[in-house]
């Protein structure tokens, strides 16, 4: 994930490595009143792979999955925002 300004200074928020915090962003992200970002990831980074993730990232860079779907009740992979 990154960050692109007016000016077009480039930096690098959050790398998905595809291990314990997920691969493969998917869609478009979503931003609050507050900064903060919501997004789905197609992978989760388990062995089973393929279950997707809800994240968010705030103001401050900081990453936290919000949601691993289950391939249960709750689906499987999170419809792109």
């Amino acid at each position: 994930m990154y960050r692109l300004d007016a000016a077009g200074n480039y930096a690098v928020l959050h790398t998905l490595t595809g291990g314990s915090n997920g691969g493969n962003p998917y869609g478009r992200v979503a931003i609050d009143k507050t900064g903060n970002l919501y997004g789905t990831i197609y992978n989760d980074g388990t062995v089973t792979c393929n279950r997707g993730v809800v994240y968010k990232m705030d103001a401050a860079g900081t990453f936290t999955m919000l949601h691993t779907f289950t391939t249960g009740a709750d689906g499987r992979i999170p419809p792109p925002l």
